[in-house]
């Protein structure tokens, strides 16, 4: 994965996309003009509304498809495929850093994540670190990808950018294929 989140003009983003089907329901996957990914929606829907050419032939979203079709296999742990997405605040791309780092198969709380963030400037004083954790989780673009699900919330379900049985759904899988992937494994 990329080692910084870079801000770019949505008009970047979105230009081609794919559906595929897993585990967890219909994904859709797009794509910019330079090859690279820009969102992976758990709920593809969205998709109609911003109707797009497909990207079936597009190669990074058929590695896309290939890496996220390995993953739901047991046969991945890491994805390595190049990305760009927009992000409006810097606490949503210092966030989507961070978990980035959660390795497979293990979690960390929201107020884990919030005790590892540093302070925003000019941030509203009211709001909790870990209360703007818990909305930033929300705009991940590339969920599953940048693995939003494995930062668990115990005071409320509705923490994850999918739904609460699609990251159930996520974190067994990758507790019943940990015990088999080893040090080989992407």
């Amino acid at each position: 994965m990329n080692d910084k989140i870079k801000m770019v003009p949505p008009a970047e983003l979105h230009k081609k996309a794919i559906l595929m089907d897993s585990p967890i329901g219909k994904l859709g996957l797009c794509c910019n003009e330079e090859g690279k990914l820009t969102n992976l929606f758990l709920r593809p829907g969205i998709l109609q509304l911003i109707p797009l050419p497909s990207g079936e032939k597009e190669p990074v979203l058929i590695e896309a498809k290939k890496q996220l079709e390995e993953y739901f296999a047991g046969n991945r742990a890491a994805f390595e495929l190049p990305y760009r997405i927009a992000v409006s605040r810097d606490l949503l791309g210092q966030l989507l850093m961070l978990i980035q780092k959660i390795p497979y198969g293990a979690t960390m709380t929201v107020d884990e994540i919030a005790l590892q963030m540093p302070p925003v400037e000019g941030g509203d004083p009211s709001l909790s670190m870990a209360e703007a954790v818990r909305g930033a989780l929300f705009f991940n673009p590339l969920p599953i990808l940048i693995p939003c699900h494995r930062v668990i919330d115990p005071d409320s379900d509705s923490t994850y950018a999918g739904s609460p049985e699609q990251q159930k759904t996520l974190l067994a899988l990758e507790q019943r294929y940990l015990p088999f992937l080893d040090g080989d494994a992407q």
